[in-house]
């Protein structure tokens, strides 16, 4: 199972170096207990140490359900990922004092906290990063989720963000991802 796992962990980081300059999404699924928090962590660290991780998500069955902090929190490791972005970020949360709470839309908290500032980082990094999401299954508002991420995230004028999702098989799951999505199924116990 370790060589399995080693495996599957070379083929998710060959997909990213192969799409170096496209943006590319990975759904990881699975089903419960099969590993895929793990493997989710596992690629952060990695991206992480190589300097190639813009951000991480890990929804929980217990606390983290909802999407209310999600792009809250990407925002914030974006602003300590890439300090050329911190005062843009910092900016927008000034300017606009409530777009913070979750009863603000989450397209314009996706606008105003992460593509405004990461289309200006774009001029300034090479390298493609990653922002990883884990256990979207557990997040009661998943499909919509993905579709403000992956739509807000290709466009022209940005960074390659990679985004890598994790979840278990799910049809409403499935139909959400983009058709481009590589997807890696676990089978394993």
């Amino acid at each position: 199972m370790k060589n399995t796992r080693v495996a599957l962990l070379d083929s998710i980081y060959q997909v990213l170096d192969q799409h170096e300059h496209e943006r590319t999404d990975i759904w990881l699924n699975g089903l419960a207990s099969v590993g895929k928090t793990s493997i989710a962590f596992t690629v952060a660290e990695k991206m992480k140490a190589a300097k190639r991780l813009a951000a991480t998500f890990f929804f929980s069955h217990k606390q983290r359900r909802g999407a209310a902090a999600v792009i809250p929190t990407i925002a914030y490791q974006l602003a300590l990922t890439f300090p050329c972005i911190r005062d843009d970020i910092v900016r927008a949360i000034k300017t606009e004092k409530m777009l913070l709470p979750p009863t603000k839309s989450r397209r314009d908290q996706m606008r105003e906290l992460v593509i405004d500032p990461l289309g200006t980082l774009r001029f300034c990094q090479e390298t493609p990063y990653a922002i990883v999401v884990d256990a979207l299954d557990e997040c009661f508002e998943a499909v919509s989720l993905i579709t403000l991420l992956t739509d807000a995230l290709s466009g022209p004028d940005l960074s390659i963000i990679h985004l890598i999702f994790t979840s278990r098989p799910g049809t409403q799951i499935c139909a959400a991802m983009p058709e481009s999505a590589k997807e890696i199924s676990l089978h394993w116990r």
